[in-house]
Order: structure tokens, then sequence, then C-alpha cells
């Protein structure tokens, strides 16, 4: 399982999207995208058809990027592997976050994101009777990895017969296998960016808003609907009644075992004392 982000906290959306499959689907992927990017990746969504695009897209006539991100999203189409997301109104979020004790907990839009997306995808394996295979989260390099290692580890203590077939991993953007969650997080944010700024507003008054409810606002060249339309069924945007509920659940938790809410709070100063010292 290999996510990435898309949007900065002061964006209106941020997204959290990647995608999860069997070793067999992901080995194959990853010799598809090596043979397309034909080693002048890393890809990258944002400077794909500019200058700064080391393919050379910058170069290339509409129809033939437009054929190429459609040949890429094809080798996820094909394969045995489910597109996961959770996405966030920020201003909808700071608001929740505002008002929450649990504040620190959290963490910004793009931490809370990922923790969930990580509780989406073990959802998914349960639902697919899948809870004792091995099963690696890849995340990239730098993102918020404090706040993501200390859910893992809270959900190994919480679930012991899974402790050694779940690993957590921090790569580099140029993994080839995580290139492709940058083309997935950076099409749903579009097409979310797209709605919010045709609505104004993401939330349609349940928990979740399904990705694929926006399909009117996906791009009309055809690159959306190519790796979005079929391979959807885990890709939400989060709502003010989740965050209610999220807040319910976790406030519970804390009180039933508050050893873990002091541990929390504790890597939460700690972490504060090693930014303001690498500053010093």
């Amino acid at each position: 399982a290999h996510f990435d982000g898309s949007g900065k906290d002061d964006n209106p959306v941020v997204t959290v999207g990647g995608y999860i499959g069997t070793d067999t689907a992901c080995r194959r992927l990853e010799r598809e995208w090596d043979t397309a990017i034909d080693g002048k990746g890393p890809f990258h969504l944002t400077a794909f058809g500019t200058p700064y695009c080391k393919l050379g897209s910058g170069s290339w006539k509409p129809q033939q990027r437009i054929d190429f991100l459609k040949r890429l999203s094809s080798f996820l189409i094909k394969l045995q592997i489910n597109l996961v997301s959770f996405s966030v109104d920020t201003k909808e979020y700071n608001s929740f976050i505002a008002k929450s004790l649990l504040s620190d907990v959290y963490g910004p839009a793009y931490s809370f994101c990922a923790q969930s997306v990580f509780s989406l995808c073990e959802y998914y394996i349960e639902k697919a009777h899948l809870q004792d295979s091995d099963v690696a989260y890849v995340f990239e390099t730098g993102d918020r990895q404090h706040e993501l290692s200390r859910s893992f580890q809270e959900y190994q203590k919480k679930n012991t017969r899974l402790s050694d077939k779940r690993s957590l991993s921090f790569l580099p953007k140029r993994t080839t296998l995580l290139q492709p969650t940058d083309l997935i997080s950076g099409k749903i944010q579009e097409v979310l960016l797209r709605a919010f700024d045709g609505l104004h507003c993401l939330d349609n008054g349940m928990d979740m808003t399904p990705v694929i409810n926006f399909e009117r606002y996906y791009c009309g060249d055809g690159t959306s609907a190519a790796l979005l339309s079929s391979k959807l069924p885990f890709s939400f945007v989060m709502n003010r009644k989740f965050f209610a509920r999220a807040d319910h659940d976790i406030g519970h938790a804390f009180k039933s075992n508050p050893s873990l809410l002091d541990q929390r709070m504790k890597q939460k100063l700690n972490q504060g004392k090693r930014t303001r010292n690498t500053k010093a």
C-alpha cells in the first residue's frame, strides 16, 4: 500500500491518496511504469506538461500528453489494485481542530488524512478477509513521519497478533511504486478543487462523500475518467460528521486508556524540542 499527499494546508482541499494491491500486481506495475518512464523520471503530475518535466512533456503536443496520462492510468486499472484516498475541506478541518481538545493528536490536515487512510486500508483488508496477510505501508520520506509512525505503533499495540504482519516505511519520491500515488492523489485533488470552486463546499451532510459523486467535475480531456471512474470504492471526502465521530471515538479510547494520551503528549513535546534544537 503506497500513498502520497496533494495540496498544502493553505489550499482549499488536501488529499492523501494511493493504492493497495497484491505483491504480484505491484511488481508488474513497477515493471510497466519503469518502461513508460524510460529512466527519465521521477514522474511529477504538477510538472507534467511544463518545461520542468524530466520526461520532456513540455514539448509534447496536447494529445500526446493526454495519451501518456491515460497509459499510466491503464497500468492501475487493469491490475488487481484498489485506489484508496481521503480528502478534507481544509477550512472545515481547521474549524474542527480549533474546537477539539485533541488537536495535538490529529495534527494538520495531511496527518489526519494519512492516519485515516491507514484505517481505511485496514477496513478494506478486513472486508477482503486478508487480515493475516503481510502488508507493507509506504509513504514518502519526510511526510509527517513522527505522527504516522506513532499511529502505526499504537495500532500494533492494540492488534498484537498482526504486529509481525504489518510494516511502515518512508521512501524517496524516486521510488517507482510511489510515483503512481502522485498521479492518483493529484488527479483526485484536481477534481475536488474544481468541485470546490463550483460548489464552495464538499460536505453532503453525511459522514463522508464518495469522490465518485463529483464525477461531473472530471477533466474534459478524459484523463480523470481514465483513472478514477471504475476504481473508487475506497475514495472519500471526510465531512463534519466524520470529524465529530472521530473525536468521540478517539476521546473514548484515551479515556479508557489514559496512558495512551500521556504517551502522545510526551511525543508531541519531544518532537517540539527536536525542532527547536535543529533550528538552533
